[in-house]
């Protein structure tokens, strides 16, 4: 499932708060290789022209390399807060995002499942619930992050949990992504457009490099990346496991003391931790949780 350019349409019908996709916006997300030798790089979405779908003013987004989203040229359209996607083979449209929701309300996620083998249906779906709204600032401008998860954990078909910006979207990919698909695009790097300008979350990733993630960097089997490695002050840790379990992380030194602990729920599956008070030397990571324990060894210069 490699090799497909994926085009994607997005229909804006009326300009609420945060208008979502306007013309020159620009995402990029990071998605792994799954063999070794392991490399990152960027999945970019661009807002590259408009056209009329069904009478609506559209705008195109184009999406590369290829994601698990599945389908390409999804006409969507926003009405005040709400972003709505329109699904070609059921002939509907479907919500997508309620930047006007509160904590404790729910909405259905509905994909298409073209990819999915038989006999799946023609789409599936997933509920999902705000468990928390806090407001940030980005460059000046104020915007809602939502916190969502999901409200029934019996059938999930699809990946789309954890936070989403107020006209920016999920931080953890635009769209939902098939459970069953490799690879998959799972960490937000930035965006940008001429109103707000750039957001970037993790300074250490640029919007469009590639890292290259030796063996010895990377927890094989578990997904846990630690970049880089010898570090200087700051590190990355990404695993695809801290938005769905609790980790602890203790960081130890060559004589067993604990030179940093950590044991806050992540928002995100990617954290950057600043380091640069601890003495150069060799230190050893280790990530607890309910079901394992995950070790790495790292060096500061």
């Amino acid at each position: 499932m490699r090799g497909f350019i994926f085009t994607l349409a997005v229909c804006i019908s009326s300009v609420a708060s945060a208008q979502f996709a306007p013309l020159g916006s620009q995402w990029h997300y990071t998605q792994c290789t799954v063999n070794f030798p392991y490399t990152c790089g960027p999945v970019q979405v661009n807002a590259t022209g408009q056209f009329t779908v069904n009478g609506k003013t559209c705008t195109n987004l184009q999406i590369a390399p290829f994601t698990c989203v599945g389908i390409n040229n999804i006409p969507i359209y926003q009405s005040n807060d709400t972003v709505y996607r329109f699904l070609y083979n059921v002939n509907t449209f479907t919500m997508l995002y309620d930047f006007n929701a509160h904590p404790g309300d729910t909405w259905n996620i509905v994909s298409n499942t073209m990819y999915q083998p038989p006999p799946a249906p023609l789409v599936d779906s997933v509920l999902v619930r705000v468990d928390s709204i806090n407001y940030i600032s980005i460059n000046g401008q104020q915007r809602k992050m939502f916190y969502i998860s999901y409200a029934d954990t019996t059938h999930i078909p699809f990946v789309f949990e954890g936070p989403i910006i107020e006209g920016i979207g999920s931080l953890n990919f635009l769209f939902p992504q098939f459970t069953g698909c490799d690879p998959q695009a799972t960490a937000f790097r930035c965006y940008r457009d001429s109103s707000l300008g750039l957001y970037q979350l993790n300074s250490l990733i640029d919007c469009d490099s590639v890292i290259a993630v030796g063996e010895s960097e990377i927890i094989k089997g578990d997904r846990v990346m630690v970049y880089p490695n010898p570090f200087e002050d700051k590190v990355c840790i990404y695993s695809d496991d801290f938005l769905y379990r609790n980790y602890n992380l203790i960081l130890t030194n060559t004589y067993g003391e604990t030179v940093y602990r950590s044991t806050q729920r992540q928002a995100l599956n990617q954290i950057t931790y600043n380091w640069s008070f601890l003495p150069k030397g060799v230190y050893f990571l280790t990530l607890e949780s309910e079901k394992k324990i995950l070790q790495k060894r790292l060096i500061k210069l």
